[in-house]
């Protein structure tokens, strides 16, 4: 398989269908409830966790073996089970409904896989090994987690706020934006972010933008 395009997806409010009660499924519950989906859980039995979830109105939660309609208004399936031919069946009834799916331990069955990743506010960093070592992923993510550290949340913050700010005083020129982004990319200046000199920031991002507003001007 080649799982050769990446996407980030808004799972906020979608209904997302989990298959299975163990810890593997937990884990895709959990990490489904941190991205704000609406999780329903089909499984006879389910781990402490999830039935927890469950009785605190988190998820929803059928008590029994899969049926073909569970996945009838399901945005995204994710299957958690270990029979091979149960594995299977999720994967062709998703396909005729035209549901992505993801199974776990089976890429030949999977529209899509998931990347080992960490998330610090609005910085997502994610890593694969096209489904061949999920082991060396995790690995990987970790070195670079420890790696970049908060710093970089704080840089991400602080450049969505320019790009809001961009898109407000100059709308129609993209490519006066894109200078100004670069400005800050290619200079030091997130580097002075980063040793806490918000000031000094501050002020040049000012004069960047300001520059750029006079152009925006004098083109009109």
């Amino acid at each position: 398989m080649n799982f050769s395009y990446p996407i980030v997806l808004d799972l906020t409010d979608r209904p997302c269908l989990v298959v299975g009660g163990g810890k593997v499924a937990q884990r895709k519950v959990t990490s489904l409830l941190k991205a704000g989906a609406a999780v329903t859980v089909v499984s006879p039995q389910v781990t402490e966790t999830i039935n927890d979830l469950h009785k605190k109105g988190r998820i929803a939660f059928v008590n029994r073996t899969f049926q073909p309609q569970d996945l009838d208004g399901q945005f995204i399936l994710f299957g958690a089970l270990n029979d091979p031919s149960a594995r299977a069946e999720l994967a062709t009834e998703a396909k005729k409904r035209g549901i992505p799916a993801n199974l776990a331990d089976d890429p030949q069955n999977c529209d899509f896989i998931i990347p080992s990743s960490f998330r610090d506010n609005d910085l997502l960093v994610a890593v694969s090994t096209n489904g061949r070592s999920p082991a060396l992923s995790r690995k990987l993510r970790q070195v670079l987690e420890a790696k970049i550290g908060p710093s970089f949340a704080l840089q991400v913050e602080a450049m969505g706020e320019i790009r809001d700010r961009l898109f407000n005083d100059i709308p129609d020129r993209e490519d006066l934006r894109r200078e100004v982004f670069l400005g800050i990319v290619d200079s030091d200046l997130l580097d002075v972010l980063r040793h806490g000199d918000e000031e000094t920031f501050n002020s040049r991002v000012d004069a960047l933008i300001a520059r750029a507003m006079e152009k925006a001007a004098g083109h009109e």
